[in-house]
């Protein structure tokens, strides 16, 4: 019979567990695994025209070459969530998506406790597959996380199981908003803000975290702002530099003194929404220059 996906709403996504010990993934990144791969043409590739026909039409699953082989590979769009099946160990489940455009793309691959399965990404070059990346996490049951910003082209990826077997889902997200930006889901990879301009993003999955980092050379008063539809926020994560210091000048007001230093801005969704077409703005607002002497109480106006 037919089962749901494994992962069935944000909040379960929400609740994947972290990555804590990778292992090398047994292929060798750029290695080329076959020769003879069909090339897709935008919507086609091995039985099905889309992985979601999946979801209504059940009864498609026994009359479906299995995706064993990367000829056999199902198609995957937007936002699609997925489940299939690692029936022996070391078996490897195909999937592919195409591009038009250069674009972030994030696969969330949960499992079973039986299994332990990895992700491996490949870049479709003259019908042959290079392996250009993926996500191998040691232990059965952990989730594995693949988000990086790609070119546009056809790409295949493969579940393929290391230990055990059961069953495994996937999600899938991709796009091409603020790609000039991405990936910045970490403050080792935030995005260097300027003063006075407008930068927009999207927080395309129910993980999506984008940082901004702003980076301050002499005491200035300055304002932060997030505009939106959305439930997102922006806090100040973290500061770096031995003077680094914010001081606000009360609840009522949305100015702050800023010491010298780097700042980390973070913005995320309050309740696990995400859109990749709603955009956000965020701006960092330089209103005056401070005296560095602590004994000034001069603004000097830029």
């Amino acid at each position: 019979d037919y089962e749901e996906p494994i992962i069935e709403t944000n909040e379960e996504l929400q609740e994947f567990k972290t990555n804590t010990e990778p292992r090398d993934i047994p292929f060798e990144i750029g290695a080329v695994i076959d020769n003879d791969i069909k090339q897709i043409d935008g919507i086609e590739a091995g039985s099905i025209a889309n992985i979601s026909e999946l979801e209504s039409m059940p009864q498609m699953l026994a009359d479906l070459e299995p995706n064993t082989d990367p000829n056999n590979a199902y198609i995957v769009t937007n936002d699609i969530v997925a489940q299939g099946t690692i029936t022996t160990a070391g078996e490897m489940r195909w999937y592919a998506f195409q591009l038009e455009e250069k674009s972030k793309v994030t696969i969330l691959l949960q499992m079973v406790n039986s299994l332990d399965a990895d992700l491996y990404v490949f870049s479709l070059n003259d019908s042959k597959l290079n392996l250009i990346g993926g996500s191998g996490t040691t232990g059965a049951g952990v989730t594995e996380y693949y988000t990086q910003v790609m070119e546009a082209g056809i790409y295949f990826f493969a579940v393929g199981g290391y230990e055990g077997t059961g069953n495994y889902a996937f999600a899938y997200y991709q796009s091409s908003r603020d790609v000039e930006n991405e990936v910045n889901d970490l403050p080792t990879l935030a995005t260097a803000a300027g003063f006075n301009t407008d930068i927009v993003g999207v927080i395309d999955t129910p993980l999506d975290v984008d940082y901004y980092k702003v980076t301050v050379s002499s005491p200035i008063m300055m304002r932060y702002s997030l505009s939106t539809e959305e439930n997102y926020s922006m806090t100040l994560a973290a500061k770096d530099g031995e003077a680094s210091g914010v001081m606000s000048f009360g609840d009522k007001t949305d100015v702050y003194k800023v010491n010298p230093g780097t700042y980390y801005f973070k913005v995320e969704s309050a309740d696990a929404s995400y859109s990749a077409e709603q955009e956000y703005t965020v701006n960092f607002t330089k209103l005056s220059s401070l005296s560095s002497d602590p004994a000034a109480n001069v603004l000097g106006i830029c």
